[in-house]
């Protein structure tokens, strides 16, 4: 018969790895239980100022990764932790394990505490939830800009307002996303990409009101730092540290974290702060990964065992590639200027995912067999004159589903079907060369140095052809900018590089355009030329 004793190890032992992704740290965190002591009473050790317990559905929860954005440990086998932080820390987060979440605040995700200074020895408890997240949805969206404006239309005589852009945010984006999130069957949850406030406009009133504008959304989600989010005329404190202590102080009581971790199924997530201020005015900054989140990042993913079996997806407000040479400069701040040293660290993973917004416009680069950067659109599209981006792009979010190690992409325009993967023009356009044409603009299509898994086809009387893909502007936008903007705005249109244009051979045909993505799903309108 087997002992007692040793039938309680065995079922705690296997309660242990149904939720456990790694095995506990055998240095950091180790402790050994005293005399009638109780799981989940952690005890002081020597030297630690911060230690807690993380449990699953009520029981311990080994090899759970714990951090105060400096120092990075692992649970041992009783659930326990212990950190030697400092002043330099402001929170103690968990990396919630796959097969596992945090519990949730209405949309805020609970994975860190705000550590308390005054304290000798401070301890945190996490309580995760046990849930299958192997096939779940991502919800990526960028440039909210709730800031308490209602645009003007200055170049109409009417001098047309526009409603609110928090208004238009509430009324029109939240139950978009929140519809969708409601139809699927798996685990779902959102991430915003920076820039949730405008900065320059009111402030320090904005990120409050943003987290009034959103708190209808329905799902766990998490954020990002972006430029304008940082406050304007402040004093830069160090180039690592990077940001003014009053804009921490705004972000941190509001949103936590400026740089964390957390997985679902096969994918390890991290979020980042790429952006330094560079001295006082309004958005003067540079795109740089501070020395400190460097050496945190290192660590973080030094406790992933098997890169190999996991996706990588680091979320940051500037991403690390863009399509082209000319918006491909680390040193004009459409990337990040150190990005060499990230790549370096990411060696290994089955593909890393960097998913960025910031530009207004959408652009999925697959930069190698095993690193895509995906720019997103922004959900303000031109800054809440209109939702359409700079590109031609209509406002949207996009939606990540990953099943295992597979990923399958979808750009969502709210207010639009996820259908609309194309928009067609045939009214008096003309190709690069001054021939008539149809142009296509294709928003989600996956530039490549080689060759796209997508593909644009024409077909035209019973004969199919390619479309030739080119670099331009979109031809709705050019109206669009020029009814709504001056020609001083930073809202004109931007060259895009996913249009692509067809010279028809019979000018009075009907034309079939088909847009075929890398997972097999199929679009197509058709349309005919027609003349001003």
């Amino acid at each position: 018969m087997q002992k007692p004793a040793t039938a309680i190890l065995f079922l705690l032992c296997f309660a242990l790895l149904a939720c456990s992704p790694a095995d506990p740290d055998p240095d950091e965190g180790k402790g050994q239980q005293e005399p009638g002591q109780e799981y989940g009473v952690v005890a002081d050790r020597e030297g630690y100022s911060v230690k807690g317990y993380v449990s699953c559905d009520g029981e311990p929860l080994a090899g759970v990764v714990v951090s105060d954005g400096i120092h990075v440990t692992r649970t041992n086998l009783r659930g326990e932790y212990w950190l030697k932080s400092d002043e330099r820390s402001d929170f103690v987060f968990v990396s919630a394990p796959s097969g596992t979440q945090v519990k949730t605040d209405g949309w805020k995700p609970g994975f860190y505490h705000r550590l308390t200074k005054s304290v000798t020895v401070a301890r945190f408890d996490f309580e995760l939830d046990k849930i299958d997240n192997d096939r779940h949805m991502m919800l990526a969206f960028a440039d909210v800009h709730v800031s308490g404006r209602q645009p003007l239309l200055t170049t109409k005589p009417s001098w047309t307002r526009l409603p609110y852009d928090s208004l238009q945010v509430r009324e029109h984006f939240i139950p978009d996303i929140n519809d969708f999130a409601a139809g699927q069957s798996c685990p779902v949850y959102g991430i915003s990409l920076g820039d949730m406030m405008q900065d320059m406009h009111i402030e320090k009133a904005s990120l409050p009101q943003y987290m009034q504008t959103i708190r209808d959304l329905a799902f766990p989600t998490y954020h990002v730092v972006g430029n304008h989010d940082h406050l304007p005329d402040l004093p830069v404190i160090s180039e690592d540290d990077q940001d003014a202590r009053e804009f921490k102080e705004l972000y941190m009581s509001n949103l936590g974290p400026r740089y964390y971790s957390f997985n679902a199924g096969r994918v390890h997530y991290v979020v980042l702060d790429v952006i330094q201020l560079v001295g006082g005015g309004t958005n003067k900054y540079r795109t740089r990964l501070s020395d400190a989140q460097m050496k945190w990042l290192k660590q973080d993913l030094e406790l992933i065992q098997d890169r190999s079996s996991m996706n990588l997806v680091i979320a940051a407000h500037v991403g690390t590639h863009r399509f082209g040479n000319t918006a491909n400069r680390p040193e004009n701040g459409t990337v990040i200027s150190n990005r060499d040293e990230i790549v370096s660290l990411c060696s290994g993973f089955n593909h890393v995912y960097v998913l960025s917004g910031h530009a207004h416009v959408s652009e999925v680069f697959k930069v190698n067999d095993n690193w895509t950067n995906i720019v997103h659109p922004s959900v303000c599209g031109s800054s809440w004159w209109s939702r359409t981006c700079t590109d031609g792009t209509k406002a949207a979010y996009t939606v990540y589903e990953f099943d295992g190690l597979s990923l399958r992409r979808t750009l969502k325009p709210y207010e639009s079907g996820a259908d609309e993967q194309m928009y067609i023009y045939a009214d008096g356009q003309k190709s690069p060369d001054g021939n008539p044409a149809i142009i296509i603009n294709v928003p989600a299509y996956e530039l490549s140095k080689d060759r796209s898994g997508w593909t644009v086809t024409v077909k035209e009387e019973g004969t199919t052809a390619s479309a030739e893909r080119y670099d331009g502007k979109d031809p709705e936008f050019i109206e669009t900018a020029a009814l709504f903007y001056n020609a001083d705005s930073s809202n004109q249109p931007k060259v895009t590089s996913h249009l692509f244009h067809y010279v028809p051979k019979n000018p009075d045909a009907m034309l079939t355009v088909t847009v075929s993505d890398s997972w097999g799903r199929s679009y197509s309108k058709t349309t005919t030329l027609t003349y001003e």
